[in-house]
Order: C-alpha cells, then sequence, then structure tokens
C-alpha cells in the first residue's frame, strides 16, 4: 500500500502544476458523485417507505371506521331490532312465525328449554336460525319424528341460552 502512495506522489510531482491541480479536482468530483450514487437510492427508498406508512395509516383508518359494517359481516343474520320483548315472547313469536306449535318454555339449566312440534323439519331449522340471530346461544337441538293418530309428525325440544354480547 505505502508503494502505491509513493508511485502516485512521484507521478504526480513530475505534472505541471495545473495538470496536478485538474487531477484533484477531478478526483474529489469524484469522490463526490460515488458518495452521491451510494445515497440516493436510500433516500428514495425511504420516501416510498413513507409513502407506504401512509397508505397504511389511512387503511387502518379506514377500516375503524368501518368498524360496524365489519362486525355485521361476522354472520348472515339480517340487522333486526329486537323490542323490549321478554326472552319467552320472542321464542314464542319466533315459534309461531314459523308455524310451528309450541308446546312449552320452561327455565333449564341457566337457560330455557323450548318444547314444540310441527311437520317441516326446515321450518324448524329455519327457527334455530331465528333464534341464533336474536341473540340466543343454542346449546342443544332436539328432534324426534313421532306418530298420532296415523299421521307422523315432528316434536323437538332446544336448549338455548342467552349469548354474551
Amino acid at each position: 500500500m505505502n508503494k502505491a502512495v509513493v508511485l502516485l506522489q512521484t507521478k504526480l510531482a513530475l505534472l505541471q502544476p495545473r495538470e496536478q491541480q485538474l487531477l484533484i479536482i477531478g478526483a474529489w468530483l469524484l469522490l463526490v458523485t460515488l458518495v452521491f450514487v451510494m445515497i440516493l437510492p436510500m433516500f428514495e427508498k425511504r420516501a416510498e417507505l413513507k409513502v407506504q406508512v401512509e397508505k397504511v395509516n389511512q387503511d387502518i383508518v379506514w377500516v375503524k371506521d368501518q368498524r360496524e359494517i365489519i362486525e355485521r359481516l361476522a354472520n348472515s343474520c339480517p340487522t333486526i331490532s329486537v323490542k323490549a320483548d321478554s326472552g319467552r315472547d320472542l321464542l314464542t313469536k319466533l315459534a309461531r312465525r314459523n308455524q310451528l306449535r309450541l308446546e312449552s318454555i320452561s327455565d333449564y339449566n341457566q337457560g330455557l328449554l323450548l318444547e314444540f312440534s310441527g311437520s317441516d323439519s326446515n321450518r324448524i331449522m329455519h327457527l334455530a336460525y331465528q333464534v341464533a340471530c336474536a341473540g340466543y346461544q343454542i346449546k342443544s337441538l332436539d328432534v324426534d319424528v313421532s306418530v298420532t293418530d296415523g299421521l307422523a309428525g315432528l316434536e323437538g325440544s332446544m336448549e338455548v341460552l342467552v349469548a354474551k354480547r
């Protein structure tokens, strides 16, 4: 390394002062250009990352604003406003709406036990869907075939709990 420096100094000493100044200025310009070429991509990348951060922050704000809509998309239940009916009244209305005969509603294991009968299993499944959408958690659903007076029908029971919201 020392030999290379000594060789450069001797070659530089052989040049005229005007040529020495030109080489020194050229070396400085080359050094500045090299630093500029190395640093410029870092600044460009930093600017791109700032733009990305800004977009992500805007997305986060948008999602926070849309929180209510997103919560409604969590299930396929329609948005219904539940009146101030008691739980028993609401369950009675749902059973009647599905054309099922409600035999009884009783307290059972910190929830309610519905006993019903009907002739269509689809109506029973629709009742279960509506009960779940009304804010109840279905703990069990039992449906059996029954024959009375030569006619087949369905008898069932459903244990529901008030879901925690």
